[in-house]
């Protein structure tokens, strides 16, 4: 009690924790729930309270609409419309029912919103009023609640919301095992009473000493149960049983089984009614309607009425319209004491009870569940229905059981076929490994080739989007086979998604290529969405596999439409992320970030975290090439965030692209860190940690360990060229292997590597490749180095890769200086400096400061305080607050809590010298000391 009494504290001083009051059924959790909920009312908190049900299991965000639907009709026109703005905007259709009523597509795309939006209702609701959720049974919620309770939980720490349930563990499932494992979780648990303490209830109770040998006979026979005990107590008293050591052989007859039948003698004592009514209330499920409970069990209303209150005075009921049992406990016993034919029968007549009333398809499906066949059209229907809206809802698991109930039903030959799909694509979802067993079930049921290659499509497309490529492709083979025409829509879009799947895998990878060189001689045309995922895919195979960049680029922008592409498949598609690496692998960085830009503004209003993180992580490299480090690093962090939400796609190439990044901010310890996870195989696809594994090689030379760097070098290029083909386009790591060679000695492998880069960088005319060659041939060249890194400078000219020429210019500087150009070199390396300080670009800037100082000039000591000292989430917010957006609209448009903006504006506050946001865009603009005296 004092750590619940502490949990509300702390929420109503703004921070927000979970408790889980935890113990088998009878220990008092609901009883414990009940007392925070009217202490939190007490302090002044608004509760809102919710009870899972092991019937409603399956009912998809059913334990969030008990928790707040009641509050929401209750409010007023004005607090509504307030309490439903913002992000909170994305769960209306939730509330109103609209959200079952839109397409497949648009509920898909809704899920991710669904959990934003629920959190920012949560923060709109605790604006006004420091909150508590209060959930019974939390081991019996639906699964879409827990994913939005866990969701919560990992930013309920900067909220006023204390978030309070009881669960048994030994029931618990996967999800609400997790949440107990989050960090701001806290859990109680409640254990059974001890020998003395059953011994005190019962003198309590039976107002008689209790007798040693007694106690402990007692205390075996319940367990130490309260509830148990409670139902001892009242046995001994309606037996007579005085509670001494002689009479301790009675308790033999009172043990816990002994306990529930007296239970249901004391339902028997009440009459045949009684013991109807009770029988049909536990097949309907907790808080069933009196009225439906009488027609079950073939009562007449008043015979019905008098029944629950004849139930309610024997402690059987606590409420009697709606019925609900007084415990779990209570309901287990009547339940278990109905026959398993009988209950089967009544589940079914309950069913159709409920659809006859046209009850939610989901309580409907509860009874469903657990009914013998009825053997009607309507029962597979509307189990169809409940697994759709469970799909949507990412309840897997619902739809699982819902899709293969509805199979023991009859069904039409297509009914049938389309069932077995769509039960497979939810098990392949759920990494269920029958579910290619159910495909092949449907197959022979699918009598159009287009239709069966559509089901492998469906299946295809699911296991790409959870990390199985190599399973993926391989569906997409077979519907690939069952297509008479290859070159229309469906089979360019099958060949595209093939050659997404399978050409990150070094054995698939040149299968992937021969699928997709078909597709790169096509003419411009009227391209709908099948041809710009065809097209998306081709022009990826060009930016890798050394092609003309142009090729790559014009594909690439054929693909995208001027924003087409994300028209047709909104955020959640996977064909925009090919565009972006087409478009950055061929540095085209204004492409490239203005595709990024609109899928993260989309994943923003739709609330799409993942979306919004791979878009994040597809910034990272063109926004650093681009000379905006500090956004850059706003970028990554923004998508290693959202591993917490469970995004992994890209992991392994965001390590890479942001450890080259960390090079440049001189953090080479971070860069190092954040590379070393690649080597764990779940750490994104082959291909993606080769990536990563050639760009810690590029570490390890800058770090001079030239040997791990050419090792590093060769692996990651193995694997890459297994994938891309022969090329650099990911990495260009031919010039770093070959200084890499030259350091460790072999000067005749240097050159091969070179020679091999340069034909490549003139073959693919990529401005950033060509310029590493060169810088490369400088290093080893250094009577030449002042013509080589002028060349390679002037070939950066119109490139929008800023940060590689302010490079070049650094180096240009040094080789002049070396070469004895005093006067030139010092300008040069002025520039250098005062643009590499411009931008961030820490490494750059500290070696130009002393190559300046070895040339005869006197930098000044750059201090890096107010806007320098800022990190770059700092920066970031900092320079919303500074154009007027509330605390409120940047956690919304970043993904992060109040708090979180709130900790970022105080840092910044300090880091300026600044006391508030008035003066944040006077201390952001103030121009920066280029250093150069």
């Amino acid at each position: 009690m004092a750590q619940l009494e502490d949990a509300i504290s702390s929420a109503a001083s703004g921070r927000g924790g979970l408790v889980l009051i935890e113990g088998s059924a009878g220990l008092g959790k609901s009883r414990m729930l009940r007392w925070t909920t009217e202490r939190a009312r007490e302090r002044g908190l608004q509760v809102l309270s919710a009870r899972s049900g092991a019937p409603e299991r399956d009912f998809s965000f059913g334990v969030a609409l008990q928790l707040f639907q009641r509050r929401l009709r209750l409010a007023a026109e004005g607090e509504r419309a307030h309490l439903l703005g913002g992000p909170a905007a994305l769960v209306r259709p939730l509330f109103s029912g609209e959200h079952w009523g839109q397409t497949t597509t648009a509920r898909q795309a809704a899920q991710d919103g669904l959990f934003h939006g629920l959190l920012w209702l949560v923060a709109n609701l605790a604006d006004e009023q420091t909150l508590l959720l209060a959930i019974d049974d939390l081991h019996w919620t639906d699964e879409p609640s827990l994913r939005f309770l866990l969701y919560l939980a990992r930013q309920v720490d900067s909220l006023p919301v204390a978030v309070v349930a009881t669960r048994r563990p030994g029931a618990a499932g996967r999800l609400d095992s997790e949440l107990a494992g989050e960090a701001a979780t806290r859990r109680i648990r409640l254990l059974p009473l001890s020998t003395t303490a059953v011994s005190r209830l019962v003198a309590e109770r039976l107002d008689h000493e209790v007798g040693p040998r007694f106690a402990a006979s007692a205390h075996h026979a319940t367990g130490g149960n309260p509830l148990l005990v409670e139902a001892m107590v009242q046995s001994l008293g309606e037996e007579q049983i005085v509670p001494s050591d002689d009479n301790t052989s009675r308790i033999d007859g009172l043990r816990p089984d002994a306990v529930r039948q007296h239970t249901l003698v004391r339902i028997a004592r009440r009459g045949a009614d009684a013991v109807a009514l009770a029988a049909a209330a536990a097949v309907l499920g907790d808080a069933a309607s009196i009225a439906n409970a009488a027609v079950l069990a073939g009562l007449q209303p008043d015979a019905g009425a008098r029944a629950a209150d004849a139930l309610a005075a024997a402690d059987i009921l606590t409420s009697v319209d709606p019925l609900a049992f007084a415990h779990p406990l209570v309901w287990g016993a009547v339940y278990e004491e109905i026959p398993p034919g009988r209950r089967g029968r009544w589940h079914a007549r309950a069913s159709r009870l409920l659809y006859d009333e046209a009850a939610p398809a989901e309580l409907v499906c509860a009874q469903l569940l657990s009914a013998s066949r009825v053997g009607e059209g309507w029962a597979a229907a509307v189990l169809r229905e409940a697994a759709d809206r469970a799909l949507q809802a990412g309840n897997l698991q619902s739809v699982i059981r819902y899709l293969t109930r509805a199979l023991e039903e009859p069904l039409e030959r297509d009914a049938r076929a389309q069932a077995l799909v769509d039960l497979a694509r939810a098990k392949a979802a759920a990494g269920e490994p029958s579910a290619e067993q159910d495909l092949e079930r449907a197959l022979p049921l699918l009598d159009q080739p287009r239709v069966r290659a559509q089901a492998h499509q469906t299946l295809g497309n699911v296991l790409y989007h959870r990390g199985a490529s190599a399973q993926a492709a391989n569906e997409f083979e077979r519907a690939l086979a069952l297509i008479d025409d290859p070159d229309d829509g469906l089979g360019r879009e099958l060949a595209a998604a093939y050659y997404a799947a399978a050409s990150v895998s070094p054995d698939l990878a040149p299968k992937a290529r021969a699928r997709i060189e078909p597709l790169l001689s096509r003419a411009p045309g009227d391209e709908g969405p099948a041809e710009r995922g065809a097209l998306a895919g081709a022009a990826v195979y060009l930016a890798i596999s050394g092609a003309p960049r142009e090729q790559a680029i014009g594909l690439a922008r054929r693909a995208w439409g001027d924003g087409q592409l994300l028209a047709d498949e909104g955020p959640e598609g996977w064909a925009w992320s090919l565009v972006t690496g087409a478009l950055s692998w061929t540095d085209e960085c204004a492409a490239t970030l203005e595709v990024s830009a609109a899928v993260i503004e989309q994943a923003r209003q739709r609330g799409s975290v993942m979306a919004y993180a791979t878009a994040s992580f597809a910034s990272v490299q063109p926004t650093h090439m681009v000379g905006r480090l500090s956004d850059a690093h706003a970028h990554a962090q923004a998508a290693l965030d959202a591993r917490r939400h469970g995004w992994r796609t890209y992991e392994g190439a965001l390590r890479a692209v942001l450890a080259g990044l960390l090079i440049d901010l001189d953090q080479l310890e971070e860069a190092d860190r954040q590379l070393q996870p690649i080597d764990d195989p779940g750490c994104g696809t082959p291909g993606d940690r080769a990536w990563a594994v050639a760009m810690r090689g590029r570490l390890r030379l800058l770090q001079a360990r030239p040997r791990e760097a050419l090792a590093d070098l060769l692996a990651g290029a193995e694997v890459m060229g297994q994938v891309a083909g022969d090329h650099d386009s990911l990495v260009p790591w031919r010039p770093d292997a070959a200084l890499a060679a030259a350091q460790l000695g072999d000067r005749e492998q240097a050159e091969v590597l070179l020679a091999q880069a340069a034909a490549i960088a003139e073959r693919t005319g990529t401005p950033t490749h060509a310029a590493s060659v060169l810088r490369a041939r400088a290093q080893l060249e250094p009577e030449c180095a002042v013509e080589l890194l002028g060349k390679a400078l002037r070939g950066l000219e119109s490139s929008q890769a800023r940060t590689e020429r302010i490079r070049l210019q650094s180096e240009l500087g040094a080789a002049m200086r070396r070469a004895g150009q005093r006067a030139a070199a010092r300008e040069m390396l002025r520039e250098a400096l005062e643009q590499a300080h411009a931008i961030g670009a820490r490494r750059i800037e500290r070696r130009v400061r002393e190559e300046l100082q070895v040339a005869g000039a006197r930098p000044r000591r750059l201090a890096f305080s107010g806007a320098d000292a800022l990190t770059a989430s700092e920066r970031r917010v900092a320079e919303m607050a500074a154009q007027g957006t509330g605390n409120r609209e940047i956690a919304q448009a970043l993904f992060v809590t109040h708090r979180t903006v709130e900790q970022h504006l105080y840092n910044a506050y300090k880091k300026l010298g600044i006391s508030s946001r008035a003066r944040l865009a006077e201390a952001l603009a103030e121009p920066r000391d280029n250093g150069t005296g």
